[in-house]
């Protein structure tokens, strides 16, 4: 491996790492807040941050992204001179969609059926999405100087900071869902300052704007936003469908209960956050198997070597992610000093645990095939495959969500990802095929079908004792080992390659 592949290995693992450790860390937010705020509460915050996904690609405009491409070919002197062009293209930006959002809040906390007394979580929202915005520039610099250690200090700085202040303003000051939004600013905000102080060589007030500048910048950022905008769709807007459902279908989906579209979305969000761990399998897959492709497909026989690969990983995800999605109501149901991980509370929301771990298997499969489109540089055909995912999300909220209620944005979020990961699957084989061995997958399909329509049914009504589902896992992990999907050696193998060590 050459001295460029070891870096490239090296600083993707601490990107990795750092954005693996700052979901976890994310991740212990949510048992905090269900243990402090109703399902109703938890949902505004929810929505709000979904709402935020969506607003930061406008306040960011795909501008970082273009100081990323270009500073790279500059001098010292002309990339002091893009620094500051676009943090001033970003804070001009900022500021108007700033006076937009403030101006229109009345009519934004009405779309989505909120109180006028939410009115101050808007204001701070925008206080959060202009400090971000001004800090992606500054951290994307860090990037481009190969500086990795001092980024993921960062955004560890970042999370440090939310978590405390998170702490400090609910228990201590006790300042309700406001201190949800009050810790976040100042996160953004010592972000921010230590993200300008450790680029500040580039730091100008002297600015000389060009056209041609300004014309190179949009044209590259502004096809990123629609990329961007799809990404978001498919990871956030169900919880948006979710808080627009009116009283009416709310109370047909559920007439025993009298659910608000708010506690929907609480149940929902909790729910999705306890899928992290096959996130976090995938993640750590994904970040390993970049380089690995890069390298391994000069080699003779590499396609061989990634259909074995494609098996190891797909019967890996599948089989825990049936472990996760079947005992998950066990787990939850520990409790340490009268506490639960996720309170009962919140517990009606399982139901859709099982299709968000598999949404996640699938997008593991989308990650894997898209070694095609990088070895042949045709990733444009990303957007394409993004547009397929779109518009099953919105047309499965819009059909199934009344139907089924958070079941159907559940299945929605999975039906989405089967469509991306199967286009990818095709584009892939079209450019580099590698030969999957089809009996192999439609024997493992055929018997993880019916354990995983268990798991479903059993969250949907929990009528399975402890000890009836440690012989169904039985009976299923002995069905692998009968039919050859799964054997120590392979598991050796996958837990090679997850490392990051040299053969798998």
């Amino acid at each position: 491996m050459s001295s460029a592949s070891r870096r490239l290995a090296k600083e993707s693992a601490i990107y990795g790492i750092s954005t693996i450790l700052a979901r976890f860390l994310n991740f212990l937010l949510t048992p905090f807040y269900t243990q402090i705020f109703l399902p109703a509460e938890f949902g505004i915050i929810s929505t709000f941050f979904s709402l935020m996904a969506f607003l930061n690609i406008l306040f960011l405009f795909g501008l970082p992204q273009a100081y990323l491409r270009f500073a790279s070919d500059t001098t010292d002197q002309d990339r002091h001179r893009l620094y500051s062009t676009v943090q001033t293209l970003i804070l001009t930006l900022a500021a108007v969609f700033s006076v937009i959002l403030l101006a229109g809040s009345p009519l934004l906390l009405d779309v989505f059926l909120f109180p006028e007394s939410l009115g101050n979580l808007v204001i701070w929202m925008v206080v959060i999405l202009v400090l971000d915005a001004l800090s992606a520039v500054p951290q994307n610099d860090l990037r481009l100087d190969n500086r990795s250690l001092t980024f993921s200090g960062v955004k560890l700085v970042n999370i440090l900071v939310n978590l405390a202040g998170n702490f400090y303003f609910l228990l201590i000051a006790k300042t309700g869902l406001a201190g949800v939004f009050y810790a976040n600013a100042l996160a953004s905000a010592v972000t921010l300052i230590l993200s300008v102080y450790l680029t500040r060589r580039h730091v100008s007030f002297r600015l000389q704007i060009s056209r041609e500048t300004l014309v190179t910048l949009f044209a590259f950022s502004l096809p990123l936003i629609p990329t961007g905008f799809g990404s978001m769709v498919n990871e956030v807007a169900d919880r948006l469908f979710i808080q627009k459902l009116d009283p009416g279908t709310i109370a047909g989906l559920y007439p025993a209960a009298r659910f608000s579209s708010s506690d929907l979305v609480g149940f929902y969000s909790a729910a999705h956050k306890l899928g992290i761990v096959m996130m976090l399998v995938v993640q750590m897959f994904n970040m390993a198997w970049t380089p690995f492709f890069l390298n391994e497909s000069k080699k003779a026989g590499w396609e061989k070597s990634f259909a074995g690969i494609f098996n190891l990983f797909l019967i890996f995800l599948v089989f825990s992610g049936f472990l996760l999605a079947f005992f998950m109501d066990d787990f939850l149901g520990i409790s340490v000093l009268g506490y639960h991980l996720i309170p009962p509370s919140y517990w009606f929301g399982l139901q859709v645990v099982p299709f968000v771990i598999l949404s996640y298997i699938f997008n593991g499969i989308y990650y894997f095939f898209t070694f095609g489109l990088y070895l042949e540089k045709r990733t444009t055909k990303i957007l394409s495959v993004m547009v397929a995912g779109v518009a099953v999300t919105i047309a499965g909220n819009l059909i199934l969500l009344p139907l089924l209620g958070i079941l159907g944005s559940a299945i929605t979020l999975m039906l989405c990802y089967v469509t991306m990961s199967s286009l990818m699957v095709r584009q892939s084989q079209n450019l580099k095929p590698i030969p999957l061995d089809r009996r192999y997958l439609l024997v493992l399909a055929a018997v993880s079908l019916p354990f995983w329509a268990l798991a479903v049914w059993h969250q949907i009504t929990h009528l399975l004792p402890f000890w009836v589902k440690l012989l169904v896992l039985g009976g299923y992990a002995g069905l692998i080992f009968s039919f050859k999907l799964w054997t120590f050696e392979q598991s050796k193998r996958l837990l090679l390659l997850i490392s990051g060590r040299k053969k798998a």
